[in-house]
């Protein structure tokens, strides 16, 4: 298991003084990416031999949000790899112990000039030891959905990108809880939230943004009717 710790500054936080939710997605790439760094399977070590890594589903479940100038412990461990597909998982705990967050999630390699799904076996290097935790909760499940309304569109700016030019994992998560105003966060928080990312936003895409109105509720973002990403986010009353 590894583990960075968190101190939580205003930055991290939304007018309730509860971690933001994009923020939360931030540490556990971040976590995510330095781990990873650390076992030799790096940014630089992929790209090298002609990947680079892609998160493709997330789920997150969420007993509590710490507050500001609270110090978290944000880990991770990689689970049992498969063909093609690399599982993560992560927790938050309070600097006391408390368990506050967990997650999973599904990685893949990409080939670098094809983006298509690189297959086991393809270099014995990239076998990746992997920890079981009582804490592990299930892998993300598909997302599917049925009839939905148009909310908006959001145009992707340079800085909504990242290092591999498209649009960063964060954004996805803001533009989802953008949805919703602050009248609407006044009575709800995000309980549970899984993503799936489907297709890739570029700088300059008009990204249209739907959802079935309902509690849960699924938001789907679209590129010329091309589903980009699909999430499901379930509420809880303040």
């Amino acid at each position: 298991m590894y583990s960075e710790k968190v101190f939580l500054t205003s930055n991290d936080v939304d007018d309730h003084y509860e971690l933001k939710i994009s923020a939360l997605f931030r540490y556990l790439q971040q976590v995510s990416t330095n781990h990873a760094e650390l076992i030799g399977l790096g940014k630089k070590d992929t790209v090298d031999k002609g990947m680079f890594w892609v998160i493709t589903r997330m789920k997150v479940v969420i007993h509590k949000l710490p507050k500001m100038l609270e110090t978290i412990i944000v880990s991770t461990h990689p689970g049992k790899t498969s063909i093609f597909m690399f599982p993560r998982f992560y927790e938050v705990h309070s600097e006391k112990g408390e368990l506050l967050i967990q997650a999973s999630a599904s990685w893949v390699l990409l080939d670098l000039i094809t983006h298509r799904v690189k297959m086991k076996p393809f270099a014995d290097d990239f076998e990746v030891p992997y920890e079981i935790s009582e804490n592990d909760i299930a892998l993300p499940e598909k997302v599917v959905h049925t009839s939905l309304n148009f909310l908006e569109e959001r145009k992707v700016r340079y800085s909504d990108i990242d290092l591999n030019g498209h649009l960063n994992n964060t954004k996805y998560i803001e533009y989802i809880i953008d949805v919703h105003d602050k009248k609407f966060y006044e009575q709800y928080r995000v309980k549970e939230i899984t993503i799936n990312y489907e297709k890739e936003i570029n700088d300059g895409d008009i990204v249209t943004l739907s959802s079935d109105n309902q509690i849960p509720e699924i938001i789907v973002g679209e590129l010329k009717e091309t589903r980009s990403f699909t999430a499901k986010i379930d509420y809880q009353k303040r």
